[in-house]
């Protein structure tokens, strides 16, 4: 019987809001997000990929798109609200 439990996208969870929270330490400490914390993000998403029935190809380009163009619209008309690092990081 299938309680709707999930221990594989419980450990995606907790892994990703560990990574999350790191970074959002590190950016409220420094004002800037390392080049190494987006890409241990971008390589737990490469993960993700791959994990069978997680995330597809099509939905991740379409978050990086929609997502990063945003911010970077954001950050192109802001006055300093929002930075480079910020839009790395959302994309």
């Amino acid at each position: 019987m299938g309680n709707g439990f999930d221990l594989g996208l419980s450990v995606v969870a907790l892994i990703t809001t560990l990574l999350l929270a790191v970074i959002a330490w590190i950016d409220w400490r420094t004002w800037r997000i390392p080049d190494t914390c987006t890409a241990t993000l971008l390589i737990w998403a490469g993960v993700q990929l791959l994990w069978p029935g997680r995330l597809h190809l099509g939905e991740a380009l379409a978050g990086l798109i929609i997502g990063g163009g945003g911010f970077s619209l954001l950050a192109w008309l802001g006055r300093g609200g929002l930075g480079w690092g910020d839009v790395k990081f959302a994309a």
